[in-house]
Formats: C-alpha cells, structure tokens, sequence
C-alpha cells in the first residue's frame, strides 16, 4: 500500500513554508542521542555503586563521608544526575523542535510544541501523556496530515508505557522522600529503577533518530512536491 498521499489536482493550494527557519531538528536529535547514549554507563554504574553500598554490610555500619568510597559513589552519583538533567533538557529540546515540524506537515495536531513538554511535567498525568505525545509525534512523522487514521506501531506504545513507568518511580521516589518512609529493598527498587533508565535510552536513542529521520523525510517530499506544482497564470 503506497504511504505517500495521493496527488489531487483540485486541492486547494499550500502555504510554502521554508524549512530553514524552523528550528535545527537534526542538531537537536543529535545532541539528545548522544545523551542518551552516555546513560546507559553511568545508568549501570551509578545502580552498581548504591547496591554495594548497601549490601556491604561492614561498609554500610561504619558509612560515614569521610569514607573514600562513600564520597566517590556521591560524587558519581552527582555527575549521573547532572547527566540526567542535561538529557532532560536535551530531551524536552527535541520534542518541542520536532513538534514544530510537525506542525507544519499537520497543523491539527492535538499537542503544541508547549504543551508536547509540559504534559511530562504534570504529577499524576505524566504517567499516561508521554505515551499520548509520542504515538501522535510518530504518526504525524509518518503519514503527514494523514495522522488521524494512522496507528503508531507497538515500539512506540511500549517506549511510551516505560516513560510513564519511569515517571511514576521518580513520583514515588519523591514521596518516600516526602514522608521519610523507607524500604529494606530501596537499593534493590534503584537497581530496578537505572535497568529501566538503560532501557529508555537505549529504546529512545533510537526512535529519536526515527523520529527525526521521517519528518526530514517528509519536508524534502514536501518542497519537491512544491516544485513540481504548475504556478497559475501571470496577469
């Protein structure tokens, strides 16, 4: 079945729109993709370092910060998370770029580049709208203006589902830390919790180069399309 929307000669003529002002899509993919890459050491580092922390016993009775270990797993796990926000900046960078893009193949888009980012920053909402914003970015990606009567394919769903997972950990990390409340298993919950970390950025490395990939795609269709359109007649 052919993906490419048909040519109707009736249609009613489109706004050109010059891809060179909006914004570096392919720049920005980069730069969240090498982040994201970078995660899956420090990911599985930082996880290893906090079980041997608490499973040492003799180490976890006499931990104190003057303990060379215990300040070098401090110190890497504050570069792992200074990782992290830069990857979340990078991350939330991307998804509005590429919401711009898409906006122009599809300016009927339910989400606005804003609100493609703010949704993840919701309480509550985040664990279900990750999955909403990028099955609706895959789709517009993919067929265009099309993208209502399309389905985004089952990596999508699952790299949305993880993002909601990942989402609710740091909702119920938030609250442990709100109430004090503690678990004999948290070593082994953050253990948990970087494996889906590795997994997300591995998975996302990917499907942001898709991603990126499919609307640069669509936007050289777009210009030639333009091109080859007859303009009407000069008075």
């Amino acid at each position: 079945m052919d993906e490419r929307p048909s040519e109707n000669p009736y249609a009613a003529p489109q706004a050109t729109v010059d891809v060179r002002a909006l914004p570096d899509l392919a720049k920005r993919a980069r730069f969240a993709r090498g982040l994201l890459i970078a995660q899956i050491p420090l990911s599985a580092i930082a996880g290893l370092s906090v079980l041997y922390l608490n499973t040492a016993t003799a180490l976890a009775d006499a931990a104190t910060l003057s303990d060379p270990r215990v300040l070098a797993t401090l110190g890497f796990n504050c570069l792992f998370m200074g990782a992290f926000l830069a990857l979340v900046v990078a991350f939330f960078t991307w998804i509005h770029a590429a919401y711009v893009h898409a906006r122009v193949l599809a300016p009927d888009t339910r989400f606005s580049p804003n609100s493609a980012v703010v949704c993840w920053l919701v309480p509550v909402l985040n664990v279900v709208t990750p999955l909403l914003v990028l099955q609706q970015l895959w789709r517009v990606a993919k067929y265009a203006e099309r993208w209502r009567a399309a389905r985004a394919p089952s990596r999508i769903v699952t790299w949305g589902l993880y993002c909601g997972l990942m989402n609710w950990a740091w909702l119920s990390r938030g609250l442990n830390v709100l109430t004090g409340a503690r678990s004999k298993s948290e070593a082994w919950m953050y253990v948990a919790w970087t494996g889906l970390t590795i997994f997300f950025a591995w998975r996302a490395s990917l499907l942001v180069g898709e991603i990126t990939g499919m609307l640069n795609e669509r936007h050289e269709d777009s210009g030639r399309e333009q091109r080859r359109t007859p303009e009407g007649p000069q008075n």
